[in-house]
Parts: C-alpha cells; structure tokens; sequence
C-alpha cells in the first residue's frame, strides 16, 4: 500500500468513528453564536494587542494576529474542538471568504507596476520554494500530492489549499486544511523572527 493509500484509508476511519456519526445539523442558531463567538475572541485580542508593547517589526494588529493564533490552536486542545459538531468549520469557511472577498475587494492591479522590484522577488522565492520541493520529492520519492498540496498551503493557504487536496480526492481535503493550518502558525511566528532579524542587520 502507497503512502497515500495509507492516509485515506486513516480518514476514511476517522470520518466513520461514533464521534462524527453524532453531528448536529448545521442551522441558523448554530451560525449566530458560532460567529459571534470568534467575533467576540477577535475582539478581546484586539484590545489586549493595543495594550502590549509595539517595535520595528511588531504592531499592534501583528500582536493580535498572534493572539488569535495562540488562543486558536490552544482551544483546540480543549473541549471546544467540539464544536466542529455543530458546523464550526463551515461557517468559519463562510467568514474566510468574506475576509478574502474583502481583501480582494481593496486590491488595486495598478500597484503592481510601482513595486516591480517586489514582484520580481516574489517570483525568485518561489522559484527556490518550487526548486526545493521538487528535489526532496524526487530523492525521498514523495507522492505528487503531498509536494502539491504542502506548496499550496505555504503560497496559497487555507482558503485554496483544501481545493487542491480535493482534486486529487475529495476526502482528502481535510488533509490539506490540516496542512495550510499548520502552515500558517508556524509561520506566523517564524515571520516574526525574521521580520525582528532583517531589523538588526539592517541597523
């Protein structure tokens, strides 16, 4: 049996085991204060953020981005990992979107033409990031699906990452949710020490 073989055979478990077959139906109610809920923990980071010391490479919304990260990944050590029952990841897909929507909504293409020098090293790293998947792929002969969807969840994160593990099989997609989850806070923190690292050589 392949690598990948294995892994689906792992979810198909996974996703038969009692505690899924307990899933409340996803309604109205359960959007409201599954919305209002992480509304209410954005807002609490938020204002503990503007209270902590700001530097160089740490503002105040770069404190609450790592707030939301910590009490994220430590809520999903507790109980509240529970809620995944009542649909919490798809209304939390449902804000994604309109975060991504809003985002892209601020987006002008006329900028691109007064930071060339960003664009062009851009696509430098992720030349390097593309060059070096490829060769730990081939000498470690890993299965195309996970070089493919580890890339997508550094470049494209968790909004377009899911739809890349999909494709290959659907039932993968949780896969690569977990994968761009993962991706994102351990890079978050990674990005701080390096944004702090370029402030020292800098100086």
């Amino acid at each position: 049996m392949s690598t990948l073989d294995d892994v689906v055979k792992r979810l198909s478990l996974t996703s038969s085991s009692p505690e899924r077959e307990n899933v409340a139906k996803p309604s109205a109610w359960h959007a409201i204060w599954l919305i209002a809920f992480g509304i209410g923990i954005g807002l609490l980071c938020l204002r503990a953020a503007e209270r902590l010391p700001q530097t160089e490479s740490l503002s105040a919304s770069g404190w609450a981005f790592l707030l939301v990260t910590i009490v994220g990944v430590g809520l999903s050590l507790t109980p509240a990992a529970r809620l995944e029952r009542y649909g919490a990841s798809r209304w939390g897909y449902f804000c994604l979107y309109l975060l991504l929507a809003a985002i892209g909504s601020k987006a002008r293409l006329q900028y691109i033409l007064q930071a060339p020098l960003l664009i062009a090293m851009a696509y430098v790293w992720v030349s390097i990031h593309a060059a070096l998947l490829l060769m730990y792929g081939y000498v470690c002969r890993v299965p195309m699906f996970f070089l493919v969807t580890s890339s997508q969840a550094n470049i494209g994160g968790t909004a377009s990452t899911p739809i890349v593990a999909g494709v290959y099989r659907p039932s993968l997609a949780p896969l690569g949710l977990l994968l761009a989850i993962s991706g994102n806070v351990i890079g978050t923190y990674a990005g701080m020490l390096i944004a702090q690292g370029c402030h020292w050589v800098g100086r």
